[in-house]
């Protein structure tokens, strides 16, 4: 038997039946449409090279790394030496992607994100200029005239796309540069998300960084790219820079602090997000992937279903081949043939679904730039290894069945070829009634997880303790134009008090950070002279708090009541007595018997007076314990240049906003005002996460509902065809068509039962694997779960109602009469 003999049968015999091949390539279909849309954004996210640049395959990316872990920038002195002392890499370039640029457009300010980068970056990563040219050696030195690349886009929306682009002026944070080349089409350089309108040579480094001096080897703030000399690998790489770091901690010592011993480098390739945002991106791409899996195998079990009813329709035709002398193996071989054929045709129709699905995704997924998602040679290949596992698999279902069967009771079988069927758990069926049960337990596992991340939206949406509606927040941003802490404040000030004089504002106030983002990291607090201050910074279980500075009337700004003691006031000011308000979380921590407001506080050091007790604020997700918060003055905090504004409105927010802008370009127009934002626009940014998971999730679990729902119907519809001599006896016998329809259900019922015990254990632990996504709702949610099992149940009751129905409906005597 030639090989393709199998596959050229299986394709005649699905061509005779076009209803079941069409039906069977779209049970499959969604199923691997939506594992290829996912893969898709993973090809993105993690494996695809750069666009554009020359051998992408040979680019590293290099971090420093602290204590061993973590990928941080590094120091631009140490970058040269690295540079220079480097024998693997041809290139090895430095690069700030994220500068904060202010760009002053017919007289306001637009913020748009550049980078900082040496003059070999372009040539590292082998890019050629659309115009113009890249930066000189001699620009990466502090005293050069001022330059700047600006990328294809801004050259067409800010120029017009004018051929004479090359010497036109930029005004950037209040200083002017020169345009001296535009970047190719398509190339916004290399981290993915995040792409670049403006690059500047690193001599202009004091104007895209402003936090530290830029040229001192203590401040840490770029990265490094490279480039692989042929024939050298990733590990050499890494080797080298092992022995180069241990070197410069040896040689500058002043900058390696204690704590800091193993400051390393870690070497990694250049493609996808950057390297410490991938753990959490992984987290997400992981449940998205994991729940289309699901799909796939609810669809994958429909198929098997399917296939396993056709095999059982050709039982007698089977029985009387092999009867007659054909090979076991070939009935086996015509069946897997069959399953691939269908899985390929729904693979095929797959990759055109997920060409649809991957741009439900780009609107949906937590980015500010559209994801490239477009079908690719490695898309294709794991498009064809997934249906041709998936075939491989669902055609071992017929192929057991039909490989050993009862030949004498197959070919005593009537015309209906399924007869001998006595019950849905009895003799071969049982092999159906097992892909139902996997069937519906995943569809309640979908389901329940859709309905905990639906809660988990909701929960988000309200702001976890602040009230967002009507809020809407700047962002005043002085240090770009290089302000001193006192015009800074001097700035914030003003725009209190003009603001909030505004018709319409109800409240305004400020704060260096605003929920719901973290304020920064924790540090040490305690009760002065206590064991917990004593004990801070040496033990892991010692009392730490995030802290942030804020205005008066904050809390009132964002809804947030004063549980006891008093909000800040003008007084609270600098020179005056230090003071604090500290959140319930942390009041319970540290004086779980007695008030907290009077107290004293010991905060990284320093001491404060705690006037004031509030709720914890912010949505803590189901996999965070609750957070400490210490709340002090702004104004006591004379260094703090920035600010971030948040101002109450009593109505739209709309016709508010240029009064704002008005107002604050009188005070100052030079000073940068950006990120302007309503607050529930900031909180469904902040949880997108939760919300993609949740929109994807609920789409996959209404398919894997349908599927497991027509899956059943078609299960019981054999059962009763199976049974319909059984039943017309026990009609004859006197039993009522109500009793048929209740033999019929409670069958179902066992199925479905078994099917949701075992779902429902899925389930929780499912629960556990979307803790970082739930907030304000557990894992157990007993409301969620309560909801999955009415709908399942549900679905499942109205799938076996209608052979149920048809069961009661057998005339007694026909039924006997045929003997089926």
């Amino acid at each position: 038997m030639s090989i393709l003999s199998p596959f050229r049968l299986a394709l005649r015999r699905l061509a005779t039946a076009p209803a079941f091949t069409g039906l069977a390539v779209l049970t499959l279909a969604p199923g691997i449409g939506a594992q290829i849309a996912i893969f898709s954004l993973v090809n993105v996210l993690f494996l695809r090279p750069l666009p554009l640049v020359e051998e992408p395959d040979r680019l590293v990316g290099l971090y420093e790394t602290r204590g061993g872990t973590g990928y941080s920038p590094l120091a631009l002195p140490d970058v040269e030496d690295y540079r220079a002392a480097s024998t693997v890499l041809s290139a090895l370039a430095s690069h700030y992607p994220t500068a904060p640029l202010s760009l002053w457009r017919d007289g306001v300010s637009v913020e748009i994100n550049g980078s900082v980068v040496s003059a070999n970056y372009f040539s590292t990563l082998g890019i050629e200029p659309e115009r113009g040219r890249f930066f000189l050696p001699e620009e990466d030195r502090p005293g050069t005239s001022p330059v700047a690349v600006v990328s294809d886009a801004m050259w067409r929306s800010r120029f017009g796309g004018r051929s004479d682009v090359v010497g036109q002026v930029l005004r950037l944070n209040n200083a002017s540069f020169t345009v001296v080349g535009v970047a190719p089409a398509g190339f916004g350089g290399v981290l993915l998300g995040i792409p670049s309108d403006v690059w500047l040579p690193n001599g202009q480094a004091a104007a895209g960084y402003r936090w530290c001096d830029a040229r001192s080897r203590g401040c840490t703030w770029t990265g490094m790219i490279g480039r692989l000399k042929p024939g050298r690998t990733l590990e050499a790489a890494q080797a080298e820079m092992d022995v180069l770091s241990a070197g410069l901690r040896a040689a500058y010592p002043a900058t390696n602090a204690a704590a800091d011993a193993e400051r390393g480098v870690r070497v990694a390739p250049l493609r996808g997000v950057h390297p410490a945002a991938r753990t959490e991106t992984l987290r997400l791409a992981g449940l998205l992937l994991a729940g289309v899996t699901l799909v796939l195998l609810v669809a994958g079990a429909n198929l098997g279903s399917l296939l396993l009813l056709r095999s059982l329709a050709r039982r007698k035709e089977t029985a009387i081949r092999l009867a007659l002398g054909a090979a076991r193996r070939q009935a086996v071989a015509e069946s897997v043939a069959e399953a691939l054929l269908l899985a390929l045709l729904g693979g095929a129709a797959g990759v055109v679904l997920a060409s649809w699905l991957g741009r439900v995704i780009v609107l949906l997924y937590p980015s500010d730039v559209p994801l490239d998602l477009r079908i690719d040679v490695r898309v294709i290949g794991y498009a064809l290894l997934l249906s041709l596992l998936c075939g491989l698999i669902v055609g071992l279902v017929p192929a057991l069945q039909s490989r050993r069967p009862d030949l004498v009771t197959a070919l005593k079988e009537g015309a209906t070829g399924i007869g001998g069927i006595s019950g849905i758990g009895q003799g071969r069926p049982r092999l159906l009634g097992v892909l139902i049960v996997v069937q519906v337990a995943l569809s309640f596992v979908l389901v329940t997880s859709t309905g905990l991340l639906a809660r988990s939206v909701a929960n988000a949406g309200r702001g976890g303790g602040i009230d967002p509606h009507g809020v809407v927040t700047l962002r005043l941003r002085p240090l770009l134009i290089g302000a001193s802490p006192g015009r800074g404040q001097a700035f914030s000030r003003e725009a209190l008090r003009r603001l909030a004089a505004l018709p319409g504002v109800r409240s305004v106030s400020l704060g260096v950070v605003l929920p719901p983002f973290p304020s920064g990291d924790p540090v040490p607090v305690g009760v002065p002279g206590g064991l917990s201050e004593q004990t801070a910074g040496r033990s892991q279980d010692a009392p730490a708090a995030r802290t942030a500075a804020i205005a008066p009337r904050f809390f009132a700004t964002f809804g947030v009541p004063i549980l006891r003691g008093r909000d800040f006031d003008d007084h609270d000011a600098a020179g005056a007595a230090p003071v604090a308000i500290v959140s319930a979380t942390l009041a319970r921590r540290l004086w779980p018997r007695g008030q907290a407001v009077g107290q004293l506080l010991s905060v990284a050091g320093k001491t404060y007076a705690v006037v004031g007790l509030v709720p914890d604020l912010g949505a803590r997700n189901a996999a965070e314990p609750p957070a400490a918060q210490v709340y002090t003055p702004y104004w006591q905090s004379p260094e703090l240049v920035d600010a971030r504004l948040c101002v109450r409105a009593d109505g739209d927010l709309a016709p508010l906003l240029p009064a704002l802008h008005r107002e604050l370009h009188a005070i100052d127009p030079d000073v940068p005002v950006t990120e302007v934002e309503a607050m529930a626009g900031t909180l469904d940014r902040y949880y997108a996460p939760a919300r993609i998971s949740g929109t994807l999730l609920g789409a996959a679990a209404g398919l894997a509902l349908f599927l497991s729902s027509v899956g059943l119907y078609g299960l019981l519809s054999l059962a009763v065809a199976g049974r319909n001599r059984e039943i017309g006896i026990r009609m004859a016998l006197g039993a009522s068509r109500r009793q048929a329809v209740a033999l019929v259900m409670r069958d179902a019922a066992a199925l479905v039962s078994i099917a949701l015990a075992v779902g429902i254990a899925a389930a929780l632990g499912a629960g556990r694997l979307l803790a970082h996504d739930l907030y304000g709702v557990g894992p157990r949610d007993p409301l969620t779960f309560l909801g999955a099992l009415a709908l399942l149940t549900s679905s499942a009751a109205l799938a076996s109602w209608v052979p149920a129905r048809r069961a009661s409906r057998v005339e007694p005597l026909e039924a006997i009469r045929r003997g089926v």
